[in-house]
């Protein structure tokens, strides 16, 4: 898959809200950037464990919400889930 098509595919399901991007004005200008990091992930192979962590550190360190680990294991399960 390319990237552009794949980064709009990472920014349409985190502007759905799987991690709080919708409810946090804030987050919604970082989503592009998060988006672009996300593709790189996966282009480079890593696993969906790898992509969850970041997700978590996404909604603690970054946004300031609670980790939710289930939901960021979901998140990263569609991530890698052929399109």
């Amino acid at each position: 898959m390319s990237w552009p098509r794949r980064f709009a595919g990472v920014r349409a399901l985190l502007l759905s809200d799987p991690i709080g991007f919708r409810d946090e004005p804030a987050a919604q200008d970082e989503c592009d950037a998060c988006a672009s990091v996300i593709v790189d992930m996966i282009n480079a192979g890593r696993s969906e464990t790898e992509l969850a962590d970041y997700l978590v550190s996404l909604e603690t360190d970054a946004m300031g919400l609670e980790a939710d680990r289930r939901r960021a294991e979901s998140v990263a399960t569609k991530l890698t889930a052929p399109a």
